[in-house]
């Protein structure tokens, strides 16, 4: 028992397809229901009518992202790299190729979520993924925000992404001012050495 959706409808000039054009946009994430009544109209120049019809489709947001780490994820390691993927491909505004630069200069951001102090970053794109890699660790214990600027992709379709962000927050901070002899993956140490 959902509600109707008023649609334009017109026949093809051959007289095999019906072609439904909602009046209004189709709320996203939806499931949305298209049913032939039985007995609407006579089958292939006969007198025999149309047995009842039924399909389904969904409608979904353009170019919405999943993020690696999820939203609200904590513990993530200082120098983590972090992926965005697409379901479809993805172009800039031209309809080109989408480049490194572009990534970084115009479609991801990644800040501090306490001051909004950008993070320097380098970004790899492979097909429909992107991957974001800080140059320096990040810090500590703290909320980042990495985000996907609205306005900057588009799809085959022409339909441009909406904003899509996560907030995730590093691990505690981790002293990395240590050493310790021997050095990790040392070879031939004696095994008279104790580890310092």
């Amino acid at each position: 028992s959902g509600k109707e959706v008023k649609c334009d409808v017109e026949l093809s000039s051959d007289g095999c397809t019906i072609i439904l054009t909602p009046r209004s946009e189709l709320a996203v994430n939806k499931e949305y229901y298209v049913i032939v009544k039985a007995n609407a109209f006579y089958v292939g120049g006969t007198t025999k009518k149309n047995s009842s019809v039924t399909t389904t489709f969904s409608t979904h947001e353009a170019l919405a992202p999943t993020f690696s780490p999820e939203d609200g994820d904590k513990n993530i390691e200082v120098d983590a790299s972090f992926k965005i993927t697409f379901e479809e491909s993805i172009y800039n505004l031209d309809g080109d190729e989408v480049t490194k630069t572009y990534i970084v200069d115009e479609v991801v951001r990644l800040y501090k979520k306490s001051n909004e102090e950008d993070v320097e970053f380098g970004a790899k794109i492979n097909g429909r993924v992107i991957t974001i890699t800080p140059d320096n660790d990040l810090e500590g214990g703290t909320e980042y925000v990495l985000m996907v600027n609205s306005g900057t992709l588009k799809n085959r379709q022409d339909l441009e992404n909406q904003s899509y962000s996560i907030t995730f927050k590093t691990e505690s901070k981790i002293d990395k001012s240590y050493e310790f002899e021997p050095g990790k993956k040392a070879t031939d140490v004696s095994v008279g050495v104790t580890p310092v």
